[in-house]
């Protein structure tokens, strides 16, 4: 077995670099194999694990979940098996496949853990230039996309990230709310299914009148809304992205055709094919839209999230006080929020989003555009392949 660590020192404001020595000593005591590749700048991390996955079977990320998805983006569409060694500030895709938090103790995790095939999402958006012209960009994310307050908020915390961990999240979610100011949004969500109430969506998940929960889960064979009417127009463009990653269908590999997964399949017998609903059109304060169950740290803003069960579980909540924000932040750390008047939670295979004017948009905490103007999500089932020694399943502990 052939082993390649990929380490971003810049990761949880420069202390992952203090690892190197330490993840050094730890790999020679167990006798292994393994290349150490050290990231330099943004998008480096992917191509490190593009790379060192040409020749290694096993491509580990030591950093935070921004490292986490350079890595996978760098190990999809490839035969290799990609690790985790936690060393950022949320850390929050390697809680959802059960990691420890310790150096060592993580290590003994990774390396004894089954490989498993869990979900990755692909999203696509455009941005407006001064001339009028859409420019479109996509990436792959592994635990979290969301727009509105969520990514004005990730665009401070890099500001505070001595802190560590969900103190410095809970330090940029006060700085964001003293300068927020409602942006007016149109939402729209396209789903094969939605679940109220049950699994993936929170207890108490209160039924959205716009979009008429029906309480089933989407068919697997649910086609993804064409973004062709927006990018086919005279006035617009279509740019490479802005990081790079598998940049389309072929490059990811099918839960069938690489990846011997059985749950990768949607198998409940109340799935059918529903047509795209239109959710809401009005202000936002959020949405977040996840693959993992915890974002930011450890806000639960979807506590029953799954990352292998092929759907994204939605947090939407419409326009809020300062005051009343401040009420429901703490219960977001329990996921307490979950049936408040102003949350509303379900699942979803996609997501499409478009705004009258441009928002933030943050993507596994890294900022991916702050002029977007719409933005299309889709879920990969069983995408990626992982060591994960236990994955988070609904009502464990965070």
């Amino acid at each position: 077995m052939r082993y390649a660590f990929v380490l971003n020192p810049a990761a949880r404001n420069g202390h992952a670099a203090r690892l190197k020595p330490v993840l050094a000593k730890a790999l020679r005591a167990r006798d292994l194999e393994f290349t150490y590749l050290e990231t330099e700048a943004r998008g480096h991390a992917t191509e490190l694990a593009r790379q060192a996955a040409q020749s290694h079977d096993l491509v580990v990320a030591v950093g935070g979940d921004g490292t986490v998805q350079e890595v996978a983006c760098g190990v999809l569409g490839t035969k290799a098996v990609m690790g985790i060694i936690p060393a950022g500030t949320g850390n929050d895709f390697a809680k959802a496949v059960g990691m420890p938090k310790g150096l060592d103790e993580a290590l003994s995790a990774m390396l004894s853990a089954n490989t498993v095939a869990v979900d990755v999402g692909r999203i696509r958006w455009h941005e407006k230039g001064e001339d009028g012209l859409l420019t479109e960009y996509e990436g792959v994310f592994t635990n979290c996309v969301g727009t509105g307050f969520d990514a004005a908020t990730a665009t401070a915390t890099h500001r505070y990230k001595a802190l560590g961990g969900r103190l410095a999240y809970i330090a940029a979610v006060l700085e964001t709310l003293w300068k927020w100011r409602k942006p007016d949004v149109e939402v729209e969500i396209w789903a094969g299914g939605m679940v109220e109430g049950g699994q993936g969506s929170g207890v108490g998940g209160r039924r959205m009148k716009d979009g008429e929960l029906t309480g089933e889960i989407p068919s697997s064979k649910f086609q993804v809304p064409s973004l062709k009417s927006e990018t086919s127009n005279p006035k617009s463009k279509i740019s490479s992205p802005k990081f790079r990653i598998p940049n389309s269908k072929s490059q990811i590999p099918s839960p069938k055709s690489e990846i011997d997964n059985p749950k990768s399949e949607i198998t409940n017998p109340k799935s059918e094919i529903q047509s795209p609903k239109h959710i809401h059109t009005g202000s936002l304060f959020l949405i977040e839209i996840d693959n993992g169950f915890s974002v930011g740290g450890g806000f639960l803003l979807t506590p029953d999230a799954q990352i292998d069960d092929g759907l994204f579980d939605v947090c939407f909540v419409e326009h809020l006080t300062t005051r009343r924000a401040l009420q429901l932040m703490p219960k977001t750390f329990t996921g307490a929020h979950v049936g408040e008047p102003e949350v509303q939670l379900f699942q979803a295979r996609s997501v499409h989003i478009k705004s009258t004017a441009p928002l933030p948009m943050q993507a596994d905490g890294e900022i991916l555009s702050t002029r977007a103007v719409s933005l299309d999500v889709e879920i990969v089932p069983g995408a990626l392949r992982i060591r994960a020694p236990k994955l988070r399943r609904p009502g464990e502990a965070a």
